[in-house]
Order: C-alpha cells, then sequence, then structure tokens
C-alpha cells in the first residue's frame, strides 16, 4: 500500500531524508533559507484572523512595534493614543500553514517582530508570519486589534509545534542537497567526541555545551577544561542558532552564563551540566 504524500516533516526527518547533519538543517534555518512553519489554529472563518501588512496603515505597523518589545495588552491603550482605527480580518486569508519570517526569533528584535510571551514562558510569539510566497501577514483578533500568533511546545498543544513543509521543503532542497559543508550523519557518528548529546530532549544550554565542547576539540585537537569551554563558548561565533550572553562581572570575569533566552544560571551550576555531557574520556579537568 502507498501512504499519501506528507505535508510536513520534523528537522529530523528531513536530515535523515537527505542523509546530511541536523546541524546543517539548522543552519539553513537560521540563515533564512528554510522556515519553520505552524499549523494555522485560527482558521475558521470567524474570531481571529489575518491582513496583509501590505494593506494597512503604517499607524499600526507602529504600535504593534511598540508593544512587541513590551505586553501584548498596551496594543489597545496605543490605538486610542495614536487614534488608529480598528484593522478586522480579511476572511479570504485562510491558510493550512503560516510561516515564521525568522526562523530563530530574537527578544525584541528580528524581523519576526516576535518576543517572550510575558505569562507563559513555554511559548513565543509573532505578530507578523508569512505565507508560502513570503508576503507579510498580521494576526488581528475580530475586535480589530492586532495579536500575537502563539507557538511552541507546552506539551499540550502539537499543533504549535514548529515543521518544515513539503512546499517550503521543494523550494531550497537543491540547496539543501549540494552545500559544500554537507556531511554525511554516519560519517561523524564513528568519530568520537568528548561531549555526548542528551537521549531526551534538552533546552538550548545543553545543546550548546555538547556543539561547543565538540567544535573545541575539533579545532584545539584536545578535550576542553570548563573554563576553556567558558572562555570558548563566549568567543566563538561559529554558531548563529545559539544567542549566549554573559552576565554578572565581578572582578573582570563573568559569572553568568545564558542561551536563547533562557534563565542565567551561575557558573557552578553550569559546571554541572557540562558534568553530565562529559564522556567518561572526556573529562578535562
Amino acid at each position: 500500500m502507498k501512504l499519501p504524500d506528507r505535508k510536513y516533516f520534523t528537522i529530523e526527518s528531513i536530515a535523515k531524508r537527505l542523509g546530511v547533519d541536523i546541524e546543517e538543517i539548522e543552519y539553513h534555518l537560521s540563515e533564512g533559507n528554510l522556515r519553520y512553519a505552524f499549523k494555522n489554529y485560527i482558521r475558521g472563518g470567524e474570531g481571529d484572523g489575518w491582513v496583509r501588512v501590505s494593506e494597512i496603515d503604517l499607524s499600526v505597523m507602529k504600535c504593534v512595534h511598540i508593544t512587541s518589545t513590551k505586553k501584548d495588552w498596551i496594543i489597545l491603550e496605543l490605538f486610542e493614543e495614536h487614534g488608529v482605527a480598528p484593522v478586522y480580518p480579511d476572511r479570504r486569508i485562510d491558510p493550512e500553514f503560516v510561516y515564521l519570517p525568522s526562523s530563530f526569533p530574537k527578544i525584541k528584535s528580528g524581523t519576526c517582530i516576535g518576543a517572550m510571551n510575558g505569562w507563559d514562558e513555554d511559548y513565543w510569539g509573532s505578530y507578523v508570519m508569512e505565507l508560502l510566497d513570503g508576503e507579510k501577514i498580521i494576526r488581528v483578533s475580530d475586535g480589530g486589534y492586532p495579536f500575537f500568533f502563539r507557538f511552541g511546545d507546552n506539551g499540550e498543544s502539537p499543533s504549535m509545534l514548529g515543521v518544515i513543509t513539503a512546499e517550503e521543503l521543494a523550494r531550497f532542497q537543491p540547496e539543501l542537497a549540494t552545500h559544500d559543508s554537507v556531511e554525511p550523519v554516519e560519517a561523524r557518528s564513528e568519530k568520537w567526541f568528548p561531549f555526548v548529546p542528551s537521549k531526551r530532549d534538552t533546552g538550548p544550554m545543553t545543546k550548546a555545551i555538547v556543539l561547543f565542547g565538540n567544535s573545541y576539540y575539533e579545532e584545539h585537537g584536545e578535550v576542553p577544561s570548563d573554563r576553556d569551554l567558558w572562555d570558548y563558548m563566549q568567543s566563538c561565533k561559529r554558531f548563529s542558532t545559539y544567542k549566549i550572553e554573559f552576565h554578572r562581572k565581578i572582578d573582570g570575569v563573568f559569572r553568568d552564563i545564558k542561551v536563547n533566552g533562557e534563565t542565567a544560571i551561575d557558573f557552578g551550576t553550569w559546571r554541572k551540566r557540562v558534568k553530565r555531557r562529559r564522556t567518561p574520556k572526556g573529562n578535562g579537568d
């Protein structure tokens, strides 16, 4: 029996399909060659909907930009303050999937106009999304106000998980398949690395420790000590999918680290995570 064609894929299934490392797919996402897609859970013709950014007044977008750096509820106050008329959904816009303009959104910046929602740390949100052809659209409520399109994994809403649609993949597959940096998964798995990923899904901090630790090993030919890895994560700029910040500088030394907007942890807590990801032969201290 022939199975129906798939509408979408996870990045893991795409990597397996193309015979490349998952990091290769993440690279193309971070460069904007591929976009994450999300099920349009506000379909149906009633309630919230979408309007094309090209068809709304610039004053609306000004309010949206301000709101995206604060709390979503202030949009009502801004509309009133600037005398902005309500914006109502165009019911003709009803796609099955909507696409994130920047697949790795940054808080308070970036083309996605995305910000972490203050009421639930498990969600990201973006006012502006895209159609398959790249046209920007904005979510608006039936009351006439722009509103976050929320996405992310809270363990309860699979429809809010990012995927790569078959249509999106078809547009960029030739580039993925011929990229010079493509390395077969099988070839990499035969190498020994001092840091191993967790068997369960982990946050960006743990993934970054493994990625940067093994990158250091490849560059220098030796296993990094904890301090070497800490310094390397400050200086290395190879991996654009990870936004690494250091905080609380005391006597010229940073004491806290944060990855991709997670809550910052201190050096001692970070070292414990590093220790858990080292292989038995990878204890560089």
